[in-house]
């Protein structure tokens, strides 16, 4: 019961959290949106698109690897915690490379597209002291993660809210990407100070870093490809057929992804968790994970039917008229649910059970997939081609495990979500702890 309570209390804060900045996130995008109109607000999904994308080539230390490390191994923590962020500083420079030039070859005739690139770079350099996140996880002390990132961002929240008030101009308002980094990067720092005393405590190691490097770069590859992936939409509307194009499926997305806190928190919360149980009683892990894809896949269902049920409705009545045709691509992204959620568990415990080449090679056959689609749909579909596009390419990832022995049974444990007995357990299960806890 002690273990129950801890993890419940993370999982409130994670999930807190999530629900705070998902939520006020939501409403400021929706406010941007409705400001700008689909072609400004379709530039600015661009650009925040372009740092999301390049951000993966930061953690050159894997942030699983590096919590498996820090959780397996306390006494090495200085080391670990050193070396991991030496190799974040080598990250940010390939990000910022990168970066600068996906904005030079799609924004090439922008004449903004300097200061768009500097943005792009300010909010890598400060996206790089996330590694404090990993740090406080593996430590379930959510709570310290909570106070640190939520305050900075009902900051900038409202400083964007007050932009738009005042009407100020577009190539203003995009500042604020950078800004809402350095913020939360500062808010980091405090709390890592406040706990710690940071010169001795973080102690670069070179056998440590190249330790690190080794064992993550499977790991490094399948998040970049991730990111690509996860990204690769959007740039390629805005390349293919424009922004304002990317504002209509920008607008969809939004209200899509909207939910992906769910698996981010439960899994934020529980990889501890099952790393341990794993080096203790495989049972118990195995239990554990089953029960994990029972919940992620039935709500992954759950909210992809409602959301293209009620797509137009819902896009009508949050963004206005003028973004009705998100209505149609809402209605098809919705489905990508259910595989994002069942990628994003399997990806996580194939990494704790240390297959992290089939999580690489999984994330190349769906990047694969996904960009091959988006060359074909967009051009003659536009932002519905898209959505199209990004449905099928999660299957592809997600039944892609079928062809690794040692991935199968993550296929079976999916699909048995599913099963009728599965959700009479799951309902069981869930119903004894409330009557336990009240």
């Amino acid at each position: 019961m002690g273990g129950s309570q801890r993890i419940l209390t993370n999982l409130s804060w994670s999930a807190g959290e999530q629900i705070v900045r998902l939520g006020l996130g939501f409403i400021v995008s929706l406010t941007l949106a409705r400001y700008l109109g689909p072609e400004q607000f379709g530039t600015y999904s661009f650009l925040q698109s372009t740092v999301a994308m390049t951000s993966t080539l930061l953690p050159l230390a894997a942030d699983q690897i590096v919590q498996r490390r820090l959780i397996t191994q306390p006494d090495c923590a200085a080391s670990t915690v050193g070396a991991a962020f030496a190799l974040r500083i080598a990250g940010f420079v390939l990000a910022s490379l990168a970066a600068c030039l996906i904005v030079g070859f799609v924004k090439s005739e922008n004449p903004y597209a300097f200061a768009f690139s500097a943005i792009a770079v300010i909010a890598l350099a400060c996206q790089s002291f996330d590694l404090i996140v990993v740090w406080f996880a593996s430590q379930l002390k959510m709570r310290d993660i909570f106070w640190a990132r939520t305050p900075p961002f009902f900051l900038i929240s409202g400083v964007r809210g007050l932009m738009v008030a005042n009407a100020v101009s577009f190539y203003t308002i995009v500042w604020t990407i950078a800004a809402d980094a350095a913020v939360t990067a500062l808010g980091l720092l405090v709390a890592f100070k406040s706990f710690n005393k940071l010169s001795p405590f973080v102690r670069f190691s070179l056998a440590e870093a190249k330790a690190l490097l080794f064992e993550s770069w499977p790991v490094f590859a399948s998040l970049v490809m991730a990111g690509i992936y996860y990204r690769l939409d959007a740039l390629m509307i805005s390349w293919l057929v424009g922004d304002a194009e990317l504002g209509i499926y920008g607008v969809a997305a939004k209200i899509s992804e909207l939910w992906n806190f769910l698996p981010a928190v439960v899994l934020g919360t529980i990889t501890p968790l099952l790393i341990k149980a794993r080096s203790d009683a495989v049972a118990n892990y195995t239990a554990m994970l089953g029960q994990t894809y029972a919940g992620m896949g039935i709500a992954g269902l759950v909210i992809s039917l409602i959301m293209s049920l009620f797509s137009t409705p819902i896009c009508i009545l949050l963004f206005g008229s003028q973004y009705q045709a998100s209505g149609a691509v809402l209605a098809i992204h919705a489905w990508s649910t259910v595989p994002v959620f069942l990628v994003l568990v399997s990806n996580c415990s194939l990494i704790i059970e240390g297959r992290t080449k089939i999580v690489m090679l999984r994330m190349l056959a769906g990047l694969a997939a996904n960009f091959t689609l988006n060359a074909v749909l967009i051009p003659k579909f536009g932002a519905v081609g898209a959505a199209m596009a990004n449905v099928l390419a999660y299957s592809v990832a997600a039944v892609s495990l079928l062809a690794f022995r040692g991935s199968r049974g993550h296929v079976a444990f999916a699909v048995h979500s599913f099963a009728p007995a599965s959700l009479r357990h799951l309902a069981q299960t869930s119903l004894q702890y409330l009557r336990r806890r009240w």
